[in-house]
């Protein structure tokens, strides 16, 4: 074969290859939505930043309906992209999660 014919082949393999891990990964999502999210009954702190580039918020508020818990809540961080722990706001994250987990020991 041809180096370029050899070439196309590795580049269409691994084309295919992230298909199914696209799809392995939408049948994981589409289970934990419909079997492991309404079971969850813990309290639930979800925190997203507010300009995250690579999860929509709309994802933050699907999965805050998708818990089963009365005690959940939902906190975007106004100047944050997606790894929040680094961000602007990352003294807001760290005071939002003391709050919430002290007003689990009451």
């Amino acid at each position: 074969m041809k180096t370029e014919t050899i070439k196309n082949l590795k580049i269409l393999i691994t084309l295919l290859e992230h298909m199914l891990e696209e799809e392995r990964l939408q049948k994981l999502v589409k289970f934990t939505k419909k079997h492991v999210l309404p079971r969850v009954t813990i309290p639930t702190l979800v925190i997203q930043g507010a300009k995250d580039d690579r999860i929509h918020p709309s994802s933050s508020k699907l999965l805050m309906r998708l818990l089963s818990t009365e005690n959940k809540r939902l906190v975007m961080l106004p100047n944050s992209q997606h790894i929040v722990s680094v961000g602007p706001d990352r003294e807001l994250l760290f005071n939002t999660i003391y709050k919430f987990i002290s007003t689990l020991e009451k």
